[in-house]
């Protein structure tokens, strides 16, 4: 047996997801991930974590 027989692998997810809605300042539109605060942290919604 290798030790790649040994796990198992699986997709992994981030448990980052864009907000909804939009901007409340500049440069104001709809939270399209194009800045980190685009992005929040659901805890238990991916495999990988906040870090």
């Amino acid at each position: 047996m290798t030790f790649r027989d040994q796990f198992q692998s699986r997709a992994s997810r981030f448990a980052i997801q864009l907000e909804s809605g939009t901007r409340p300042s500049c440069p104001g539109g709809r939270h399209d991930g194009a800045y980190i605060e685009n992005r929040q942290y659901v805890a238990g919604s991916g495999t990988l974590g906040r870090c």
